[in-house]
């Protein structure tokens, strides 16, 4: 009988130290439902985070985009109006000219019409 109390007592413990274990895996299974469960919350509100940020580049980037088609068209129109500018060479080329011709040597309207007067009253 003896031998069957201890049997019995030896079972008792080795029941005792299964349901400890159990207990044991079961507080951990819990942590790491928990510790999951954040991990998870963490993750969607940072996969959030960032769609608001690439959403934000995306109209920062659409925004530089018209600025730059702007600023082109306004280059554009800037090179098309420095090309009706005279260049340096053709002022020097209308200044020689000018030099040539010399209008301060030319009669006046009111000159010419006494140079004529003049010479009528001779004949």
């Amino acid at each position: 009988m003896e031998k069957q109390e201890n049997y019995i007592q030896v079972l008792y413990q080795q029941v005792t130290q299964l349901t400890n274990r159990i207990r044991l895996v079961e507080e951990r299974y819990e942590q790491l439902s928990m510790k999951m469960k954040i991990i998870d919350e963490s993750g969607l509100k940072r996969t959030k985070e960032l769609k608001e940020m690439i959403v934000d580049l995306q109209e920062e980037t659409n925004s530089f985009k018209g600025n730059m088609k702007e600023m082109e068209g306004a280059l554009r129109n800037l090179i098309k109006d420095m090309q009706n500018v005279a260049r340096n060479q053709d002022i020097k080329v209308l200044e020689r000219y000018i030099n040539l011709f010399d209008p301060t040597r030319f009669l006046t309207k009111e000159e010419a019409v006494e140079l004529i007067r003049r010479e009528i009253g001779r004949v």
